[in-house]
């Protein structure tokens, strides 16, 4: 059981901290923002109409916030509901649930029903055109996930902090945590004698947690948690409600240690460049949590990927520094909020769920270009495309593709300096830790968290859940002939901007001008999609005011290199995209 480890994280956790007097990052500006979303259409391009509620909310193990509280916290910034307009961090809705896609709730290790993410979030998204929406599985979507991580958190931070935010927010949580007809009197008691301090010294002195929780002294609460932590058994005895699970008591020491790692997560230590929508420094992040005592500034966010035909790859990610699948989706339900022990190295990774997942994304197939949406393709144009493409592109981006010992494409690789682009990714997954290779010691990890999250399944089906991939293996993206970045196939690229690893290039027709002509700065967060340009607009000119900003000066943001076919003709290039589209 995760239970006692969960609660010992508490004291790191400020300001409701036991005499830590650091500062939880505030919430990020802007995030009242909502795009109008139309209804979507769902493009055909793999997923079995009867699986996509698996593929938009299976849970794998993410374990972020409990239901009862999420149903009832207010957003610090609006004052409005936080679980209303979750479309403002880029999640997308999804109409036959009360939940956006990429959300799932499943009962939590705990006994509590837990908020969560999945994979989906990232990997499933969205084009808006003249009113019309298409919803693509397996493009990368404009989540802001260190924006939902930190919102939440803010929110959470302010709610505890604050007197009648917390007795609102307590008498919600308590309306849905009790029978009907049937509240716990503790907890009422609790309530009325909420401006009482003395009700605080006595419910110290009985070691009731939730009075000490709703009478505003969360930081007794909290010293109370961590020492009845320490003695389980105390909870039986000191508090009458505890041998039930769901009891308040259980959420408050969940809710606070789950705030921890939720901040973890979204907390730059030392400060590093933003992801914003659509992008997140995922080995940045994660480095800093699991190798907390060699911190390094988090500074190369990347574009999330799109999935369809990846199964065909034997290197993972943009910089192919793994072959393992399942060591690759661990991480990121790590990312996404599945609970870790430090000292056991147990997790709430559900690796059953992350192979059905694995599976529904593998079916996918690169979606055809929606001429009934988009506008049709002009044939005489993207027959001169073809022309193009096969002189300048193909030999990068199309096969026949050399193959691995268990049959997986090789794609080409490049050097940093043949390509050009921004090399923050690729340099910083390359820096030691501990007088060790950051792959080694990431691998090593990763292994151990896989076999104790595998006990319970034979060792036969775990290895098939490599798909061949054997032995698992991470290496750095630097290593051997320095050739980091894999290139990718170019099948359904039409549906997958901004472009670049990092997002850099807002457009097709933007990555065929010279760096020197790309945008330096653009909004991020919109839709809005441009047919001709191939990508998000990013003018002011729509409805509502744009809230990120790109900026391509920033540390990780380049938009350097790729400089292939930047010297064409504007008739050709208009003709290349042409055919891109057809991919």
């Amino acid at each position: 059981m995760l239970r006692t480890s969960l609660v010992l994280v508490l004291c790191s956790l400020a300001p409701l901290s036991c005499g830590d007097d650091k500062k939880m990052p505030p919430a990020p500006a802007g995030w009242g923002f909502r795009e109008t979303y139309p209804a979507a259409t769902p493009l055909d391009n793999g997923t079995p109409a009867d699986q996509r509620k698996l593929l938009y909310h299976l849970p794998e193990g993410s374990e972020l916030y409990p239901t009862s509280w999420f149903e009832a916290l207010i957003d610090d910034t609006s004052g409005l509901p936080f679980k209303d307009n979750l479309e403002r961090f880029g999640f997308v809705p999804d109409p036959d649930s009360k939940y956006p896609i990429g959300m799932s709730e499943a009962q939590g290790e705990l006994g509590i029903r837990m908020i969560g993410v999945n994979c989906a979030a990232c990997h499933v998204g969205q084009l808006h055109y003249k009113g019309k929406a298409l919803r693509i599985d397996g493009a990368p979507n404009q989540f802001a996930i260190e924006g939902f991580y930190a919102s939440l958190v803010a929110s959470s931070v302010a709610t505890l902090n604050d007197r009648d935010k917390l007795l609102a927010f307590a008498k919600k949580v308590i309306l849905r945590t009790t029978a009907p007809g049937r509240p716990d009197p503790r907890l009422v008691a609790a309530l009325e004698a909420y401006p009482d301090l003395r009700a605080v010294d006595h419910a110290a002195a009985r070691g009731d947690v939730e009075a000490l929780f709703l009478s505003g002294s969360v930081r007794r609460a909290v010293a109370l948690a961590r020492e009845l932590a320490r003695n389980p058994g105390g909870l039986d005895k000191r508090t009458p409600a505890a041998d039930s699970m769901s009891d308040l008591t259980t959420q408050v020491m969940t809710l606070i240690a789950r705030l921890q790692g939720v901040a973890n997560l979204s907390r730059e230590r030392p400060p590093g460049t933003p992801g914003g929508f659509g992008r997140t420094d995922a080995f940045g992040i994660a480095r800093n949590i699991l190798f907390s005592d060699e911190p390094r500034a988090p500074t190369a966010p990347i574009n999330y990927p799109h999935l369809w035909g990846f199964s065909r790859a034997e290197w993972l990610h943009w910089n192919g520094n793994t072959n393992s699948v399942v060591e690759r989706n661990i991480g990121q339900a790590l990312g996404l909020g599945a609970v870790l022990d430090r000292t056991t190295l147990a997790t709430t990774v559900k690796l059953d769920n992350l192979h059905t997942l694995e599976q529904l994304f593998q079916g996918l197939h690169a979606p055809s270009w929606p001429a009934d949406v988009l506008g049709p393709i002009d044939a005489t144009k993207k027959a001169r495309g073809q022309t193009l493409y096969m002189a300048a592109c193909a030999s990068c981006h199309d096969g026949p593709y050399m193959q691995s010992a268990d049959g997986h494409d090789l794609y080409p690789q490049y050097a940093l300096e043949d390509i050009g682009t921004d090399p923050n990714h690729a340099v910083n997954f390359d820096q030691p830790v501990k007088g060790r290779p950051f792959f080694e010691a990431l691998g090593e990890l990763l292994t151990t968290i896989k076999t104790n999250a595998s006990r319970g399944f034979s060792a036969a089906d775990v290895a098939s859940w490599e798909v061949g991939r054997t032995p698992p293996r991470w290496r750095s993206p630097l290593g051997g002939d320095k050739k980091p970045y894999p290139a990718r196939p170019l099948a359904g690229v039409w549906a997958s901007p901004p472009y670049l690893h990092n997002g850099s290039v807002p457009t097709l027709s933007d990555l065929l001008s010279p760096p020197a002509m790309r945008p330096v700065k653009f909004g991020i967060g919109y839709r809005e999609y441009d047919p001709d340009k191939v990508g998000y607009r990013t003018d002011t000119t729509t409805a509502n005011p744009l809230v990120h900003e790109y900026d391509t000066t920033v540390s990780g943001n380049s938009n350097g290199g790729h400089a292939y076919g930047t010297d064409l003709p504007a008739e050709d290039k208009a003709a290349l995209i042409e055919y891109l589209k057809a991919l």
